[in-house]
């Protein structure tokens, strides 16, 4: 054990040298911490104010027993706090923090008597006492929640997966109290697969996802009619969204990744468009390996900051991860490289601002030995 430890104190010793060289990144204020709990942690979520809170999945060796889990941290990446959710084989798969300052969970619960799931949501106050916890299902097919957005404290809407429908897109409005109100198959929605929403300033709802191999957008209204769509190339290769926001200009960025190299390696897609769906601009950025970003920010500068990881070797079993600097057309300025830790996949990223310094926060997944722990990750960020 303690020659393990030393091995790990090595590694963040390098990564820590690594970060000094670039100019965009200072060597203050610098953390990188580990947490495990189970065996395995699949932790795809951050939320900073004051604190961090990690939203992770975990499960025992055999994944025969798996629940999810909150963890508040300071800055210095200490625990502050921890709840576990122990309904039933609950997976989180997205959350919003609400505006009362609570948050708001969706995904999945499956039966253990069923081959089925059911869409789990669980409604959780800012000091992390949980306020109901509820199930949404279509009866015998497969169901769920891959999106949740608030639009007053009242009304939330989720946007789920299932087999109910021919598009498999669900979109269910609930109260405060977590009633349902209404719901959904969107049958004008031209997808496979919808995994992403949000609301803008008008309170307009946004829809994106696959449709087969393409990327879609569509903005939808209350009652689930469609208002426009974006597309983007049936060209026969594969282009996948991982990401989508909201910018300062009312319009819209998206992150992924595409195999339209000629070499059909991965290389991360980033594509802006307007608040009415018009394509602005489209940048590919390549790397020797496969790579897949998974979210993007918006600097105060107009600039992106872009996390993500990259495959380094045929077996599948070795990721590093990645934080990218954009210019406002999203042409690469800086980048890092976690590559002196044990294999790790960088999710989530928030840009936490101040007067005097900005961090660069994420969260993920560091694989060592067969098992993952809760990976944080805390840069200062040059002001510019």
């Amino acid at each position: 054990m303690k020659h393990k430890t030393l091995n790990l104190l090595i590694y963040f010793m390098i990564i820590f040298s690594f970060i000094t060289a670039n100019e965009w990144i200072k060597s203050e204020n610098k953390i990188i911490k580990k947490y495990s709990f189970r065996d395995n942690h699949s932790t795809y979520k951050i939320f900073t104010d004051s604190l961090h809170y990690i939203i992770s999945n975990v499960s025992d060796e055999n994944y025969s027993i798996k629940y999810s889990m909150i963890i508040l941290i300071n800055d210095k990446g200490e625990i502050e706090k921890k709840i576990e959710l122990n309904n039933i084989n609950n997976q989180i798969l997205s959350g919003i923090k609400l505006k009362d300052g609570g948050f708001l969970f969706s995904g999945y619960s499956q039966l253990n008597s069923d081959y089925w799931t059911e869409i789990y949501v669980v409604k959780i106050d800012k000091n992390l006492n949980v306020i109901w916890e509820k199930n949404y299902s279509s009866t015998n097919y497969d169901n769920k929640g891959y999106s949740v957005i608030e639009l007053n404290q009242n009304e939330y809407f989720i946007l789920g997966h299932t087999k109910a429908s021919k598009n498999n897109a669900l979109i269910l409005k609930i109260d405060s109290d977590g009633n349902e109100k209404w719901f959904s198959y969107l049958p004008d929605l031209n997808c496979s697969f919808a995994t992403h929403m949000i609301s803008n300033k008008k309170e307009e709802i946004i829809i994106a996802g696959q449709n087969s191999k393409e990327l879609f957008v569509s903005k939808i209204n209350a009652n689930g009619q469609i208002l426009w769509d974006y597309n983007y190339l049936n060209d026969n290769n594969s282009h996948r969204l991982y990401e989508i926001k909201n910018t300062s200009d009312g319009g819209m960025i998206l992150v992924g990744n595409t195999t339209k190299n000629p070499k059909k390696k991965k290389d991360i897609l980033i594509i802006k468009l307007s608040d009415d769906g018009k394509e602005e601009w489209v940048e590919t950025l390549g790397n020797k390996s496969s790579e897949v970003a998974y979210d993007i920010e918006e600097t105060k500068n107009l600039n992106y900051i872009i996390g993500g990881f990259a495959l380094k070797d045929k077996k599948g079993k070795l990721y590093h991860s990645f934080i990218i600097k954009t210019d406002s057309l999203g042409k690469e300025l800086e980048r890092i490289d976690l590559d002196n830790l044990p294999s790790n996949k960088l999710y989530d990223l928030n840009i936490n601002y101040n007067k005097k310094i900005n961090n660069i926060i994420g969260t993920g997944d560091i694989i060592n030995d067969n098992k993952s722990e809760i990976l944080f990750i805390k840069f200062e960020k040059k002001l510019n």
